[in-house]
């Protein structure tokens, strides 16, 4: 393989095929046609990419989502969140001095999609926007508690050497697991 080649496998970059396709020609015939497995692999990434460029668009902000198609979804999105950080007593409402350095928020909408791109979740989030926060003064601690791959990895190991079953449990907030030792004021 040449160097030009090499660079052409590089992470990040789309593989091209390197034939000729005719117009209305059939995706199955393509395939049929091109021997090299590189080709059929550009092809399918490509067309991954198409797919994924015709999806529906997420809401960028609280009104787009509330006055688009899909209100009815991110209006009960929204409300399982806001139920979700009542639950967990997340926050609870104070009247404003002026010596409060409060801090904005915003909602993030995310569409959940199957692996046949198939939409299965309406996802909102309301993110506090931390980046205004001053390390020292606002904040001194940046951890979040993650599983190391190489744990997981050796607890599977362990798992099909013993020929135990594995389970997955998904806690939909484990974010708000945490107490913070800091006043964080948002509006």
């Amino acid at each position: 393989m040449n160097l030009r080649n090499r660079s052409s496998l590089r992470p990040g970059r789309t593989p091209r095929p390197t034939f000729k396709v005719r117009e209305n020609q059939l995706i199955t015939e393509i395939l049929q046609q091109s021997i090299d497995p590189r080709n059929r692999h550009a092809l399918l990434v490509l067309m991954s990419q198409c797919i994924q460029d015709a999806d529906l668009e997420e809401p960028t902000t609280l009104e787009e989502a509330l006055s688009g198609p899909n209100r009815t979804q991110w209006l009960s999105a929204t409300r399982a969140e806001v139920h979700s950080l009542r639950a967990k007593g997340v926050y609870r409402l104070v009247d404003r001095s002026p010596k409060m350095r409060v801090l904005g928020g915003k909602w993030v909408f995310k569409l959940k999609q199957d692996q046949d791109g198939n939409i299965t979740k309406y996802k909102a989030r309301y993110v506090v926007k931390g980046y205004l926060q001053r390390f020292g003064i606002d904040y001194t601690d940046t951890y979040a508690n993650v599983a190391d791959i190489d744990t997981i990895r050796l607890l599977l190991a362990i798992a099909c050497f013993y020929d135990w079953e594995c389970d997955t449990v998904d806690i939909v907030t484990a974010f708000l697991n945490r107490d913070l030792e800091e006043k964080v004021y948002i509006d």
